[in-house]
């Protein structure tokens, strides 16, 4: 999978390059391989370019985020942003909405 990250001071923007997020994606790998610093306050994923998502998609979000809550202590925020609606939807239906404000 294609990903662009981008360390914006203490804010992280995650583009994800492809339309598909089907668990196969090596998502958690490659953010977690990105030297991010240590002083994140927020990490922003742009889903303008993802138009499917299945369970292991959203599963390997939420690996990423308990990987992620156990190397920066702190309280980070996370955001979905560019989403399609139904993805979305889908993403709200299954409680994602807890570990991440969802904006479509």
């Amino acid at each position: 999978m294609s990903l662009s990250i981008d360390n914006l001071d203490k804010k992280v923007l995650i583009s994800i390059q492809t339309p598909r997020l089907t668990g196969e994606s090596r998502l958690v790998e490659q953010v977690l391989q990105a030297s991010l610093g240590e002083d994140i306050e927020e990490f922003v994923f742009d889903f303008s370019r993802v138009e499917y998502i299945n369970s292991l998609g959203m599963a390997e979000l939420v690996a990423l985020y308990h990987n992620l809550s156990r190397i920066y202590k702190k309280p980070f925020r996370w955001r979905f942003t560019h989403l399609n609606p139904s993805i979305a939807r889908i993403l709200r239906m299954v409680d994602l909405g807890k570990i991440a404000h969802i904006e479509d």
